[in-house]
Protein backbone atom coordinates (compact mmCIF):
# COMPACT_ATOMS: atom_id res chain seq x y z
CA UNK A 1 0.00 0.00 0.00
CA UNK A 2 2.66 2.06 0.58
CA UNK A 3 4.29 1.58 -2.78
CA UNK A 4 0.95 2.56 -4.28
CA UNK A 5 0.81 5.95 -2.51
CA UNK A 6 4.07 6.83 -3.59
CA UNK A 7 3.00 5.90 -7.01
CA UNK A 8 -0.08 7.81 -7.04
CA UNK A 9 1.95 11.28 -5.48
CA UNK A 10 4.32 10.65 -8.26
CA UNK A 11 1.69 10.54 -10.48
CA UNK A 12 0.08 13.91 -9.06
CA UNK A 13 3.77 15.81 -9.66
CA UNK A 14 3.96 14.54 -12.98
CA UNK A 15 0.51 15.73 -14.22
CA UNK A 16 1.23 18.96 -12.41
CA UNK A 17 4.53 20.05 -13.98
CA UNK A 18 3.26 18.76 -17.11
CA UNK A 19 0.12 21.76 -16.64
CA UNK A 20 0.82 24.42 -19.50
CA UNK A 21 1.27 27.62 -17.97
CA UNK A 22 -2.03 28.85 -19.63
CA UNK A 23 -3.84 26.39 -17.36
CA UNK A 24 -2.67 28.80 -14.36
CA UNK A 25 -3.06 32.28 -15.70
CA UNK A 26 -6.47 31.90 -17.85
CA UNK A 27 -9.52 33.17 -16.55
CA UNK A 28 -11.58 31.00 -18.59
CA UNK A 29 -15.07 31.27 -17.17
CA UNK A 30 -13.80 33.17 -14.33
CA UNK A 31 -12.67 29.39 -12.81
CA UNK A 32 -10.04 27.74 -10.60
CA UNK A 33 -7.58 26.15 -12.16
CA UNK A 34 -9.26 22.37 -11.78
CA UNK A 35 -12.61 23.42 -12.97
CA UNK A 36 -10.54 24.71 -16.40
CA UNK A 37 -8.34 21.60 -16.46
CA UNK A 38 -10.98 19.11 -15.87
CA UNK A 39 -14.28 20.62 -18.11
CA UNK A 40 -17.31 18.02 -19.11
CA UNK A 41 -15.02 14.93 -20.32
CA UNK A 42 -11.74 15.62 -18.27
CA UNK A 43 -12.42 14.27 -15.42
CA UNK A 44 -11.22 11.15 -16.90
CA UNK A 45 -8.09 12.78 -16.01
CA UNK A 46 -8.77 11.08 -12.56
CA UNK A 47 -9.03 7.41 -13.68
CA UNK A 48 -5.77 7.97 -15.89
CA UNK A 49 -3.72 8.94 -12.75
CA UNK A 50 -5.08 6.29 -10.66
CA UNK A 51 -3.95 3.74 -13.42
CA UNK A 52 -0.51 4.95 -13.99
CA UNK A 53 -0.40 4.54 -9.92
CA UNK A 54 -1.31 1.06 -10.52
CA UNK A 55 1.12 1.19 -13.24
CA UNK A 56 4.08 2.19 -11.25
CA UNK A 57 2.66 -0.64 -8.20
CA UNK A 58 2.98 -2.97 -10.43
CA UNK A 59 6.48 -2.20 -12.07
CA UNK A 60 7.75 -1.98 -8.02
CA UNK A 61 6.11 -5.37 -7.23
CA UNK A 62 7.03 -7.24 -9.96
CA UNK A 63 10.76 -6.48 -9.92
CA UNK A 64 10.86 -7.36 -6.40
CA UNK A 65 9.26 -10.57 -7.11
CA UNK A 66 11.67 -10.99 -9.38
CA UNK A 67 14.99 -10.43 -7.02
CA UNK A 68 17.50 -13.07 -6.20
CA UNK A 69 16.29 -13.66 -2.86
CA UNK A 70 12.81 -14.35 -4.58
CA UNK A 71 13.98 -16.20 -7.11
CA UNK A 72 16.59 -18.53 -5.61
CA UNK A 73 19.99 -17.38 -4.40
CA UNK A 74 23.16 -18.98 -5.64
CA UNK A 75 24.35 -20.09 -2.12
CA UNK A 76 20.65 -21.88 -1.81
CA UNK A 77 21.22 -23.87 -5.03
CA UNK A 78 25.07 -24.79 -4.02
CA UNK A 79 23.71 -26.60 -0.68
CA UNK A 80 20.84 -28.29 -2.18
CA UNK A 81 23.22 -29.47 -4.78
CA UNK A 82 26.11 -30.55 -1.87
CA UNK A 83 23.20 -32.32 -0.08
CA UNK A 84 21.83 -34.46 -2.95
CA UNK A 85 25.73 -35.51 -3.25
CA UNK A 86 25.62 -36.71 -0.43
CA UNK A 87 22.23 -38.59 -0.61
CA UNK A 88 20.81 -36.10 2.08
CA UNK A 89 17.47 -35.91 0.66
CA UNK A 90 15.79 -35.32 3.13
CA UNK A 91 18.04 -32.85 4.23
CA UNK A 92 17.79 -30.94 1.31
CA UNK A 93 14.03 -31.06 1.74
CA UNK A 94 14.50 -29.63 5.58
CA UNK A 95 16.91 -26.57 3.66
CA UNK A 96 13.99 -25.74 1.11
CA UNK A 97 11.51 -25.45 3.21
CA UNK A 98 13.19 -23.30 5.61
CA UNK A 99 14.64 -21.08 2.80
CA UNK A 100 11.76 -20.36 0.82
CA UNK A 101 12.30 -19.27 -2.91
CA UNK A 102 10.88 -19.84 -6.25
CA UNK A 103 13.99 -22.59 -7.16
CA UNK A 104 13.41 -24.13 -3.57
CA UNK A 105 9.64 -24.72 -4.10
CA UNK A 106 10.37 -26.62 -7.60
CA UNK A 107 12.54 -28.83 -5.70
CA UNK A 108 10.98 -29.69 -2.90
CA UNK A 109 8.02 -30.86 -5.94
CA UNK A 110 10.84 -32.74 -6.96
CA UNK A 111 12.18 -34.04 -3.83
CA UNK A 112 8.62 -35.20 -2.78
CA UNK A 113 8.46 -37.68 -5.43
CA UNK A 114 11.73 -39.27 -5.58
CA UNK A 115 10.82 -42.56 -4.71
CA UNK A 116 8.56 -42.56 -7.84
CA UNK A 117 10.85 -42.78 -10.38
CA UNK A 118 12.57 -40.13 -13.00
CA UNK A 119 9.19 -39.83 -14.95
CA UNK A 120 7.41 -38.59 -11.92
CA UNK A 121 9.88 -36.16 -10.51
CA UNK A 122 10.28 -34.48 -14.12
CA UNK A 123 6.51 -34.21 -14.12
CA UNK A 124 6.25 -32.68 -10.40
CA UNK A 125 9.12 -30.50 -10.93
CA UNK A 126 7.36 -28.59 -14.50
CA UNK A 127 4.39 -28.31 -12.38
CA UNK A 128 5.49 -26.55 -10.05
CA UNK A 129 7.68 -24.64 -12.87
CA UNK A 130 4.95 -23.50 -14.78
CA UNK A 131 3.12 -22.26 -11.42
CA UNK A 132 6.05 -19.97 -11.18
CA UNK A 133 5.81 -18.93 -14.13
CA UNK A 134 2.27 -18.25 -14.16
CA UNK A 135 2.83 -16.26 -11.15
CA UNK A 136 5.35 -13.57 -12.59
CA UNK A 137 3.45 -13.26 -15.71
CA UNK A 138 -0.06 -13.01 -14.42
CA UNK A 139 0.92 -9.33 -13.44
CA UNK A 140 2.39 -8.96 -16.45
CA UNK A 141 -0.95 -9.30 -18.22
CA UNK A 142 -2.81 -5.86 -16.34
CA UNK A 143 0.12 -3.75 -17.16
CA UNK A 144 -0.63 -5.21 -20.73
CA UNK A 145 -4.10 -4.17 -20.30
CA UNK A 146 -2.85 -0.79 -18.92
CA UNK A 147 -1.01 -0.21 -22.03
CA UNK A 148 -4.31 -0.81 -23.82
CA UNK A 149 -6.65 0.91 -22.12
CA UNK A 150 -5.06 3.69 -20.38
CA UNK A 151 -4.38 5.81 -23.85
CA UNK A 152 -7.74 5.04 -25.31
CA UNK A 153 -9.31 6.10 -22.14
CA UNK A 154 -7.21 9.54 -22.47
CA UNK A 155 -8.52 9.56 -25.71
CA UNK A 156 -12.09 8.85 -24.73
CA UNK A 157 -11.66 12.09 -22.07
CA UNK A 158 -10.04 14.18 -24.64
CA UNK A 159 -13.11 13.37 -27.30
CA UNK A 160 -15.56 13.95 -24.83
CA UNK A 161 -13.85 17.55 -23.47
CA UNK A 162 -13.95 18.63 -27.07
CA UNK A 163 -17.63 18.10 -27.62
CA UNK A 164 -18.35 19.45 -24.47
CA UNK A 165 -16.47 23.02 -25.26
CA UNK A 166 -17.83 22.83 -29.08
CA UNK A 167 -21.44 22.92 -27.23
CA UNK A 168 -20.76 25.70 -25.06
CA UNK A 169 -19.01 27.77 -27.08
CA UNK A 170 -20.78 31.06 -28.15
CA UNK A 171 -18.99 33.47 -30.32
CA UNK A 172 -19.20 36.48 -27.82
CA UNK A 173 -17.84 34.24 -24.90
CA UNK A 174 -14.45 33.40 -23.50
CA UNK A 175 -11.66 32.59 -25.71
CA UNK A 176 -12.31 28.99 -26.44
CA UNK A 177 -8.47 28.37 -26.75
CA UNK A 178 -8.10 27.23 -23.29
CA UNK A 179 -10.63 24.54 -23.17
CA UNK A 180 -9.70 23.01 -26.19
CA UNK A 181 -5.74 22.92 -24.80
CA UNK A 182 -7.04 21.49 -21.82
CA UNK A 183 -8.91 18.80 -23.78
CA UNK A 184 -5.55 17.58 -24.64
CA UNK A 185 -4.59 16.65 -21.32
CA UNK A 186 -6.49 13.83 -20.74
CA UNK A 187 -4.87 12.21 -23.92
CA UNK A 188 -1.12 13.18 -23.34
CA UNK A 189 -1.41 11.75 -19.90
CA UNK A 190 -3.02 8.38 -20.97
CA UNK A 191 -0.49 8.53 -23.73
CA UNK A 192 2.63 8.68 -20.89
CA UNK A 193 0.34 6.20 -18.74
CA UNK A 194 0.25 4.03 -21.59
CA UNK A 195 3.81 4.37 -22.86
CA UNK A 196 5.11 3.19 -19.35
CA UNK A 197 3.06 0.52 -18.69
CA UNK A 198 3.94 -0.94 -22.37
CA UNK A 199 7.48 -0.46 -21.96
CA UNK A 200 7.60 -1.99 -18.44
CA UNK A 201 5.83 -4.77 -19.97
CA UNK A 202 8.17 -6.03 -22.33
CA UNK A 203 10.92 -5.26 -19.71
CA UNK A 204 9.74 -7.13 -17.02
CA UNK A 205 8.56 -9.80 -19.48
CA UNK A 206 11.92 -10.85 -20.52
CA UNK A 207 13.23 -10.41 -16.80
CA UNK A 208 10.91 -13.15 -16.72
CA UNK A 209 11.63 -15.29 -19.48
CA UNK A 210 15.53 -15.40 -18.13
CA UNK A 211 15.03 -15.92 -14.45
CA UNK A 212 12.12 -19.21 -15.37
CA UNK A 213 14.88 -20.96 -18.04
CA UNK A 214 17.73 -19.91 -15.00
CA UNK A 215 15.11 -21.81 -12.40
CA UNK A 216 15.06 -24.66 -15.15
CA UNK A 217 18.78 -25.05 -16.23
CA UNK A 218 19.57 -25.01 -12.28
CA UNK A 219 16.16 -27.89 -10.93
CA UNK A 220 17.80 -29.74 -14.37
CA UNK A 221 21.41 -30.17 -12.99
CA UNK A 222 20.42 -30.99 -9.62
CA UNK A 223 18.25 -33.50 -10.21
CA UNK A 224 20.38 -34.92 -13.65
CA UNK A 225 22.68 -37.28 -11.44
CA UNK A 226 20.52 -38.58 -9.34
CA UNK A 227 20.28 -42.73 -9.60
CA UNK A 228 16.49 -42.89 -9.16
CA UNK A 229 16.14 -46.69 -9.42
CA UNK A 230 18.19 -46.96 -5.85
CA UNK A 231 15.47 -44.55 -4.06
CA UNK A 232 12.58 -46.41 -5.55
CA UNK A 233 9.76 -46.37 -2.44
CA UNK A 234 11.34 -43.69 -0.72
CA UNK A 235 9.29 -40.83 0.79
CA UNK A 236 11.25 -37.57 1.45
CA UNK A 237 8.88 -34.87 2.41
CA UNK A 238 5.94 -33.85 1.10
CA UNK A 239 3.70 -30.99 -0.56
CA UNK A 240 1.58 -28.44 2.04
Amino acid sequence: MRALRLSLLAASALLLEATPAWAQESDFNQASDWSVLLPNGGWFVLPILLCLGGTIWLIVTSTARMSRPRIGLLGHEETVRALFRQSDFAGADTFCREHPSSLTKILRAGIAVLGAGQQAVHDGVSAALATEELRFHTRFSYLKALAVCTPLLGLLGTIASLIGALLSYRPSGPDLAPALGAALVPSALGLLAGIVAAAAYFVLRERASAAILRLQEAVNHIFRRVSYDSLEGIEVGGHE
